[in-house]
């Protein structure tokens, strides 16, 4: 059974997640940063690097000026150890982009995986890696057709086909999705081992010399 402390910890990671989000869409860059540790490293499909640069080019649109974007999240899977924490949330990140030349609805199914972690201001987040699902797309005027083949879109990874078409296959191949498990796999070990690293020392043993 959870404490009363967990509770609260875990409603303060979910309070800050969203908000997070939130002041992204919304363009509120200095309360988006405020979410951060200084040191916080995000990925993902157009993007991998600090949460300075990511802030930066968030604020610029570096991915396509002519963009906009809006995130639905779901409730956040928030799992606490100690001062570390680790949330995943699923989301839709909505894209109206020109492609196939016409503006298009795209819709981007994610999970955002967050490692968290409690310091004198609270808890802030230290990572946010964007696990891809699939995507789909359709012309924002119902008159017009948009003519993709399976063939248009053989290239390019199916979590994130259509993101990929519309950005011309500017995006990279070994971001995680679920078409790629072994991407994924590696990804949540290597954040549970971040999350309980005693468990991780005890399983390797005492050092010999």
């Amino acid at each position: 059974m959870r404490s009363e402390s967990v509770w609260s910890d875990m409603v303060a990671i979910q309070d800050l997640v969203c908000r997070e989000r939130y002041w992204r869409d919304r363009g509120e860059w200095d309360a988006m940063r405020s979410a951060f540790t200084d040191d916080a490293r995000l990925r993902v499909t157009w993007f991998e690097g600090s949460i300075d640069d990511y802030v930066e080019s968030s604020r610029t649109r570096d991915w396509d000026p002519s963009a906009s974007s809006t995130h639905r999240l779901s409730p956040s899977v928030v799992t606490v150890h100690g001062d570390r924490a680790l949330a995943e949330t699923p989301a839709l990140v909505e894209l109206r982009i020109e492609a196939a030349g016409m503006w298009v609805d795209a819709v981007i199914s994610v999970r955002l995986l967050s490692r968290v972690v409690r310091t004198r201001q609270g808890w802030k987040l230290a990572s946010m890696d964007a696990i891809y699902e699939k995507d789909v797309i359709r012309p924002v005027f119902p008159a017009d057709r948009l003519a993709i083949s399976a063939e248009d879109t053989a290239a390019y990874r199916r979590s994130y086909q259509f993101l990929a078409y519309g950005g011309n296959g500017r995006l990279p191949d070994d971001v995680p999705g679920d078409d790629r498990p072994e991407l994924v796999a590696a990804l949540y070990a290597a954040a549970r081992a971040w999350l309980r690293p005693d468990e991780r020392r005890a399983a390797s043993g005492p050092a010999h010399g």
